[in-house]
């Protein structure tokens, strides 16, 4: 049986490859992916990369749905001239053009991924490529641990073991994207984890 899987992703350059990746898989079924905008791109351009990455994938059945561009708590944010280049994926996105494109839910992402794991009769892998706020705003829906029992796992790619994080280097690797002290003197945060970390206690 196939491996049930919703992404919740900033659409970034590498969660891009990640996901061109997994749509490859024939044995991935990928049912949702849910868009924060705290993240490297801004959340209607990350939208429009999530449905035109998929299109080109034929994955029409895959629902996009449309997270929180604010943070629970902090305000962490990616340098904007960053943020702009990844918004139409330095350039790629214009050559980008899909028949179709897959729907966009009318539920924010939070509610999308807890009415799927609720209602699902399979077991479903949640891969967070991005910040966790979107997960956390799901989790917030109900106290009820049997809502949640259909989730296998979260798959998080987050955090900085016996490496430096990148939320210093980062900062430094472009005058533009300089954001001050408090970020080119972090040389622990990871950027996934940085940029809400109230959200990952939830």
């Amino acid at each position: 049986m196939n491996r049930k899987v919703i992404i919740d992703t900033d659409m970034g350059w590498d969660d891009v490859l990640s996901i061109a990746y997994l749509m490859k898989r024939p044995d991935i079924d990928i049912i949702g992916i849910t868009v924060t905008g705290c993240g490297e791109t801004d959340l209607g351009w990350g939208v429009i990369i999530a449905q035109h990455l998929l299109g080109i994938g034929n994955r029409l059945s895959t629902v996009v749905a449309k997270g929180t561009d604010q943070p629970l708590e902090y305000d962490n944010r990616f340098p904007q001239p960053f943020k702009n280049d990844m918004n139409d994926i330095m350039g790629l996105l214009g050559t980008l053009n899909p028949a179709a494109l897959p729907a966009l839910s009318n539920l924010p992402a939070w509610e999308f991924m807890y009415q799927a794991v609720k209602n699902s009769q399979d077991k479903i892998t949640v891969l967070s490529l991005g910040g966790f706020t979107n997960i956390a705003k799901m989790l917030s829906l109900s106290n009820q641990s049997a809502d949640f029992q259909m989730i296998e796992q979260i798959v998080a790619m987050a955090g900085a073991v016996y490496v430096d994080g990148n939320v210093a280097a980062l900062n430094g690797a472009q005058k533009e994207w300089d954001q001050g002290e408090a970020y080119s003197s972090n040389h622990y945060a990871e950027w996934n984890v940085f940029v809400d970390p109230a959200s990952h206690n939830t």
